[in-house]
């Protein structure tokens, strides 16, 4: 199995996780039609067309997964998900968690860090930044945080969102059609 293969495995076996822990995955040009404000709504369309790895994950948030065939990882986290994750957690008030995922050295089985923000817990050296993207090394974070199995990775994000959205419930206007409603995310 070529490297890219592999990525693509860990990849779907971490959505595949997601949907069988209970919970599911919202296409990112789907949900940008619903949205009637235009900011979010081209945050959503550029992810929806750069094919990039961001996903709404009901009872979650929103998440941008990273994934590395084997270790140790190391990851690109571009500047402009950095902050269309603070405008999504600023007008609506909704969780967003960068998912780092490394193949485990024997198997098919991996390792995950859930950080909520690219300079904190647990991250403990900075990350190196490029023009356009942070580079984060396995070895900038706290190895005694790493979470092992796809399941345990899916199961903790549930509980960290789940957590985080009790206390960051907003209601958003999202267009139908000719009326617009209004819908909590979530």
């Amino acid at each position: 199995m070529t490297r890219s293969d592999k990525e693509e495995y860990f990849r779907d076996k971490f959505i595949d996780s997601i949907v069988a822990n209970g919970t599911g995955v919202e296409d990112m040009s789907e949900l940008a039609r619903r949205f009637s404000d235009t900011n979010i709504k081209d945050i959503f369309e550029r992810w929806s067309r750069l094919g990039r790895e961001q996903f709404l994950v009901k009872k979650v948030g929103f998440i941008n997964v990273h994934v590395r065939s084997e270790p140790p990882g190391f990851w690109g986290v571009t500047k402009n998900v950095i902050n269309d994750f603070r405008a999504i957690k600023k007008h609506l008030r909704t969780p967003c968690w960068f998912v780092l995922l490394v193949g485990q050295e024997n198997g098919m089985e991996q390792d995950g860090y859930i950080l909520e923000d690219i300079f904190s817990s647990p991250m403990i050296e900075s990350p190196s930044e490029q023009a356009e993207a942070y580079k984060i090394n396995e070895r900038n974070l706290d190895r005694s945080k790493v979470i092992h199995s796809t399941d345990k990775i899916v199961k903790r994000l549930i509980e960290l969102g789940e957590l985080k959205s009790t206390s960051s419930k907003k209601v958003i206007l999202r267009k139908r059609s000719s009326n617009a409603n209004t819908s909590p995310i979530g």
